[in-house]
């Protein structure tokens, strides 16, 4: 609906979902703040899925 037919036709999908959080093994930044978390790359964070059909 947002991206228009032109860009998103019906046989194909776009699925995105983002999650922001910490391990709750001690390493929550609210009690430790000394630890950050490290920053991923795009390239390590997203999964391209396709469909030759």
């Amino acid at each position: 609906e947002v991206l228009g037919a032109e860009s998103m036709p019906e046989d194909e999908h776009l699925v995105c979902g983002i999650c922001i959080g910490w391990p709750t093994d001690g390493r929550d930044p609210r009690e430790t703040p000394d630890w950050f978390p490290s920053r991923l790359p795009s390239d390590e964070t997203t999964c391209w899925a396709a469909n030759d059909d």
